[in-house]
């Protein structure tokens, strides 16, 4: 049985999910998990730039992302395609299971409005 918690850990970490196991702890810093994102988000087509942040308590884990998008894009279909392969990268690589994934586009890539003199 393996049991997910943040606590001050022993190892060199300010915030670490630990995961206990037969053989003893192991642990898991919160950078770590936005690292996985991150690399996770880069994989979907049409994501620019990713800004991950980790919520986790003890009934859930949420992932929030701020995110700069490529211009041309289905956004709603780029945002559930983005979550879901989010939530399955991390439950795959990490073990955690990911309540929600939320998403807000910061903006698009290259669309900054230009003045007129």
């Amino acid at each position: 049985m393996f049991l997910w918690a943040i606590r001050p850990s022993k190892f060199d970490f300010k915030e670490v999910i630990v995961q206990y196991g037969e053989l003893g702890e192991m642990g898991i810093s919160l950078n770590t998990i936005e690292d996985l994102v991150v690399r996770a988000a880069n994989q979907v087509n049409g994501v620019k730039e990713v800004k991950p942040r980790i919520k986790i308590s003890q009934d859930s884990t949420s992932i929030i992302l701020n995110v700069i998008i490529l211009p041309d894009n289905n956004i709603p279909e780029l945002m559930q395609n983005l979550q879901q392969t989010v939530n399955k990268y991390i439950l795959e690589t990490a073990g955690l299971k990911v309540s929600d994934v939320k998403i807000h586009i910061k903006s698009i890539y290259g669309s900054k409005t230009r003045r007129v003199e």
